[in-house]
């Protein structure tokens, strides 16, 4: 006979089981969780450089950084090095930073720029390296890569220091838009020969490399400026596709990148890259301010051409126009390499006719008619404005019209025609005269604002050069001292430069006035 503690007992365990029962139906029931695969090779070494990225706007002053750099040509990743140099003269002690993992997991960006934060301030070098994983290649392969790396260093010891005395070109060389590359660099040596004149102790030499027609190109003369020839910083590309194709590796790098392509509205910052090419916003803002306050203008009228410059240009003169208190009234397009402008005409002025007021409906309701298009288009599109009963309006344009003369190709259609550019050849600003004369005589020619805007850039470089710092080694330096640069006055005007990158400056604005062009503003 059971006592009743024992029959307690029998219940509770009773109770213990059914509860296990059911927890045990319940865990049945739950279908199985899905483990996380595990990551890849190629997974933990972006989750890696992720993290460098973020730490590297934060190394010590005068570090010099060359990363992903191939140890192996073979392409691949697990074949690259980071490598971290001090400033100064050098030779530095080296430490090779081999990532743990086991062999199988991590990678070198991490390693490499933790230790460059702790090391490098000391005057000691850093080389992190990648290596195969054991699921990429069996032991001893993890050893042997190592060691390839650690021989690859002792072979290109010398080479991976800055030589500020180096700056590096990239520009087209070839391809219908070598003539624009020519013209870049025959002002860079004209801007090196009268650096040297004024600064006979420092010597100049440029690395002339091939932008190409495609992103590869670009990147690939880039990366051999900076890791083989170790220039001090880089001017060009010439296109926004070209500056955006290498932007990641000047800031990967550290490298100063002197864009002399517009910057593009949705153009994402790039802490190492200066826009010092012509800001269409800038240009087109100081031209139509100059129609509200001097000229009193209110009505506007566009007419553009359906090519990659011309919805953008109007977009941008609909938004100023707006923002100065104007009223743009009609907005009208024509295809490319059109003659025959009498339909967009007969529409430009249908539609303004509607949108304007009763008050300047009779004769042309716009005081104001944008061009954004070349001398050629404007010399066909004037005579046949007054077929079209548009007269008494001012014709306004950009810089697309300081390229070819314009009165003598549009006559006295485009009399009291506007336009804004950054660079007058008949400037009297004393550097800009000085500066066209000594170009004249040497290529004798008179310089466009492209060549201008070259000009300007290196000269700027090689004076934030002068002023840096860090020393003249010091990339990080140099570009700090472009970016707090404030009151540059180079040919093509004054620059003040923002430290996104931005460059501010003062923009002319002509006007035919008795067939010659004459300087209003500033």
């Amino acid at each position: 006979m059971m006592c009743s503690k024992g029959i307690h007992s029998l219940i509770i365990l009773a109770a213990i089981f059914c509860v296990q029962s059911a927890l045990a139906q319940q865990q049945a029931a739950k279908p199985e969780e899905k483990k996380p695969a595990p990551k890849t090779p190629h997974e933990m070494r972006e989750e890696d450089k992720a993290h460098r990225d973020t730490v590297v706007p934060h190394l010590p002053a005068g570090v010099s950084r060359f990363l992903d750099v191939p140890y192996i040509q073979d392409g691949g990743e697990e074949h690259q090095i980071d490598i971290y140099v001090p400033s100064g003269t050098g030779p530095f002690p080296l430490v090779l930073m081999i990532h743990g993992g086991g062999w199988d997991a991590g990678d070198k960006a991490t390693a490499g720029i933790d230790m460059a934060m702790k090391i490098t301030p000391a005057g000691i070098a850093v080389a992190s390296v990648n290596y195969r994983f054991l699921r990429e290649a069996p032991f001893p392969a993890q050893i042997e890569d190592c060691l390839t790396a650690l021989n690859w260093l002792r072979d290109h010891a010398a080479q991976y220091k800055i030589n500020p005395d180096k700056i590096g070109v990239l520009v087209p060389l070839n391809g219908t838009n070598a003539k624009y590359g020519d013209m870049v660099v025959r002002s860079l040596n004209l801007a090196i020969a009268d650096w040297s004149e004024a600064h006979g102790d420092q010597k100049i030499s440029l690395v002339i490399k091939d932008s190409g027609s495609d992103d590869s190109t670009a990147k690939q003369s880039f990366d051999e400026m900076v890791k083989k020839d170790g220039v001090l910083a880089v001017v060009g590309p010439l296109g926004p596709k070209s500056t955006k194709a290498v932007a990641s590796l000047a800031d990967q790098n550290g490298v100063p990148l002197l864009s002399l392509a517009e910057k593009e509205d949705e153009t994402q910052d790039n802490p190492f890259v200066l826009h010092v090419f012509i800001d269409s916003r800038d240009l087109v803002r100081t031209l139509v301010r100059y129609c509200r306050e001097k000229l009193k203008f209110e009505r506007f009228a566009c007419l553009y051409p359906a090519d990659r410059y011309g919805p953008r240009l109007s977009k941008i003169f609909a938004e100023v126009v707006k923002e100065q208190g104007g009223n743009v009234i009609a907005n009208v397009s024509y295809k490319e390499q059109s003659t025959d402008f009498n339909e967009p005409l007969q529409k430009l002025m249908n539609i303004a006719k509607k949108n304007a007021p009763l008050s300047a409906t009779e004769g042309t309701p716009f005081e104001a008619l944008f061009i954004p298009d070349g001398v050629q288009s404007v010399s066909l599109i004037a005579p046949q404005l007054p077929f079209n009963n548009i007269v008494g309006t001012s014709l306004l344009g950009t810089n697309l019209w300081s390229e070819a003369p314009l009165v003598q190709a549009g006559g006295v259609y485009v009399e009291q025609a506007l336009f804004a550019t950054s660079f007058y050849p008949e400037s009297k600003n004393p550097r800009a005269k000085a500066f066209v004369e000594k170009f004249q005589s040497l290529y004798n020619a008179p310089p466009s604002y492209l060549e201008a805007q070259a000009y300007d850039a290196l000269t700027m470089l090689l004076q934030a050069r002068s002023s840096a710092r860090g020393g003249p080694a010091d990339r990080n330096a140099v570009f700090q001292s472009l970016v707090q640069e404030k009151g540059f006055k180079g040919v093509a005007g004054t620059y003040n430069v923002s430290q996104k990158g931005d460059v501010e400056r003062q923009y002319t604005v002509l006007q035919v006035t008795n067939g010659q062009l004459t300087q209003v503003y500033p």
